[in-house]
């Protein structure tokens, strides 16, 4: 076998390098992978557009997408952040005073249930 140990790096590795103008900012999401499977069929649905307009880049870039499709991938993060903001106003609207078709008639009414995407 092998004369060597084997050797694994724990260190925490952190770029600080700023991400350049161009790129719009957006503030990362900070959920954990349970509730973005939760509310993946949701922001699948809602996200749609975005992420085919991201892989189309990243498909056009030829191995370089990651940075060609920086762009594409903020408005990815920021639409399925908009969806969980969304999922957590509904859940707080449920748990509150109303039933659940009562929360839902409440969103239809003022449109929330329609509302733009960034």
């Amino acid at each position: 076998m092998a004369d060597r140990e084997a050797r694994f790096s724990t260190g925490v590795v952190v770029d600080t390098t700023p991400m350049p103008d161009h790129i719009p900012k957006v503030k990362e999401i900070g959920a954990t992978s349970a509730p973005l499977m939760s509310a993946s069929f949701f922001i699948g649905a809602r996200c749609r557009p975005y992420n085919d307009d991201y892989m189309q880049c990243k498909t056009e870039s030829y191995g370089r997408g990651e940075l060609d499709c920086m762009k594409e991938g903020r408005k990815v993060t920021r639409c399925a952040a908009s969806v969980l903001v969304y999922l957590q106003e509904l859940e707080q609207l449920k748990q509150n005073t109303w039933y659940g078709s009562e929360a839902d008639m409440l969103l239809e009414q003022t449109g929330r249930h329609k509302q733009e995407l960034p």
